[in-house]
C-alpha cells in the first residue's frame, strides 16, 4: 500500500554539492559568513530591518523573554491552543502563563485579553497558528497602550502576510522557526526578526553567551549558546530560492482540499495572503477518522490538546473554560501537506475522507 505523509523536508539537490564542499573546506562549521549571509537575505526577504539566526523557534521565544527581562514573578499572556513550546519557554524562565481563549481564527482572543489582562503580565505571545493573523493589528495597538511587547510566535507563518506585511514582522519582535516540517526546514533552527537596533544587539549577546563580541572571554551579561551553523545556513539558502514556488504550492495544496471537501468538513476562515503550513480541518470524530485514513496509508495528526489539558501545566493554568480552543482542540485534524504532494495523492486523501462520511 502506498504511504502517504503528514508532511516532511524537502531539499533541493542544488544544496547537496555546497554543503559538501562545505564539509571538506576546514571550516569550524558554526556561524560565520554563511549564517550572515542568510540573516541579510532572510531579513530582506520578509522586510525586516534585523534577522537573527539561532538553534530553534523555542530558543527565539525564549531570548525574546530574555531580552525584556521577564522571569519569576511576571505574567505571560499565551493562547490555550498552541505548540506547548510557545508557552514552555517562557515558563524555563521562571514566568507564569496565562493562557487565554482563542477566536474563531484559532488566534488568541482580543476580547479576552482585554477582559482577563492584568498589571503583572509583561509580555503577550501572539501565536499566528497556521499562518493565520486573526486580530493581531488590534493586539498590537493594545500592547502599546500598556507599555508592553508584542512577541509574535510566527514559526507555523513563514509565507503569509497580513496587509501585505510578512506575519512575524508585525509585532516588536517575531520568531520562525526551520524544524523539519516548516516550509524550510534546517532539521533544527530558527530566526529572531526586529526592526529595533537596540534589540537586535541585545539578541545577538544574549545567543552567544552573553559576550558583547565574538571571539571575546569577557561576558557582560548571562545568555545562552543559541548559535546557528554554517551548513544550516547554506539549506536554508537553497530553500530560500525556491520560496515563491513553496508558498505557491502549499496555497494549491489547500484550494484543492477545499475544493473536493467543502461541505464534507469544516475549514477555518482565512485571510488574504494565507498561506497554510499544514491543511487543518475540523470534523465531527477526529480519532476514528484518522484511524480510518491511516489503514488506507494516510498519515495524519490531530490537533494540539489545550493548554489547561496538559499536565506539564497543572500549577499554572488557568481555570477559565476557553470553549473557542477547546472545539479547535477536540475536532482539529492535521492532512497532508507535503510540498511534493501530487495532486493525485490529495484527490486521494480527500476521496477517503469523503468515504468515511457516507
Amino acid at each position: 500500500m502506498k504511504r502517504i505523509e503528514l508532511i516532511h523536508p524537502v531539499y533541493p539537490m542544488s544544496a547537496r554539492n555546497k554543503i559538501s564542499d562545505y564539509l571538506f573546506s576546514g571550516k569550524w562549521n558554526t556561524e560565520g559568513k554563511d549564517t550572515i549571509k542568510l540573516e541579510q537575505r532572510f531579513a530582506k526577504m520578509v522586510k525586516s530591518n534585523h534577522a537573527i539566526a539561532v538553534t530553534s523557534g523555542t530558543t527565539a521565544l525564549m531570548l525574546c523573554g530574555m531580552m525584556y527581562g521577564i522571569g519569576k514573578g511576571d505574567k505571560v499572556i499565551v493562547p490555550s491552543l498552541t505548540m506547548v513550546a510557545s508557552a514552555t519557554a517562557f515558563c524555563a524562565l521562571g514566568a507564569t502563563i496565562v493562557p487565554l481563549d482563542t477566536d474563531d481564527s484559532g488566534c488568541l482572543s482580543y476580547k479576552d485579553v482585554c477582559e482577563y489582562f492584568t498589571s503583572d503580565v509583561k509580555a503577550i505571545v501572539y501565536v499566528s497558528l497556521n499562518g493565520r493573523c486573526g486580530d493581531i493589528d488590534k493586539m498590537k495597538s493594545f500592547c502599546k497602550i500598556k507599555g508592553i511587547p508584542l512577541i509574535e510566535d510566527a514559526c507555523q507563518s513563514l509565507g503569509s502576510y497580513h496587509d501585505g506585511r510578512q506575519i512575524g514582522t508585525i509585532g516588536d519582535v517575531g520568531c520562525f522557526s526551520f524544524s523539519p516540517h516548516k516550509l524550510i526546514s534546517t532539521g533544527n533552527g530558527g530566526m529572531i526578526v526586529t526592526n529595533d537596533e537596540t534589540s537586535a544587539i541585545a539578541l545577538r549577546r544574549l545567543k552567544n553567551f552573553g559576550r558583547v563580541y565574538g571571539g571575546s572571554d569577557n561576558h557582560e551579561y548571562i545568555g545562552i549558546n543559541a548559535k546557528f551553523t554554517d551548513i544550516q545556513a547554506i539549506l536554508c539558502l537553497e530553500q530560500m530560492r525556491q520560496i515563491r514556488k513553496r508558498v505557491s504550492r502549499k496555497r494549491h495544496i489547500y484550494s484543492l482540499y477545499k475544493k473536493n471537501l467543502n461541505g464534507i468538513v469544516d475549514f477555518v476562515e482565512s485571510q488574504r495572503g494565507f498561506t497554510p503550513w499544514m491543511v487543518d480541518v475540523y470534523v465531527d470524530c477526529p480519532a476514528e477518522l484518522k484511524d480510518r485514513l491511516e489503514r488506507h496509508g494516510i498519515q495524519t495528526r490531530l490537533m494540539y490538546p489545550t493548554l489547561y489539558e496538559q499536565k506539564c501545566f497543572k500549577e499554572q493554568t488557568s481555570s477559565l473554560y476557553q470553549s473557542n480552543s477547546y472545539f479547535a482542540s477536540s475536532h482539529g485534524i492535521w492532512l497532508p501537506s507535503a510540498i511534493d504532494m501530487s495532486d493525485e495523492d490529495v484527490i486521494y486523501v480527500c476521496n477517503c475522507i469523503r468515504g468515511f462520511y457516507k
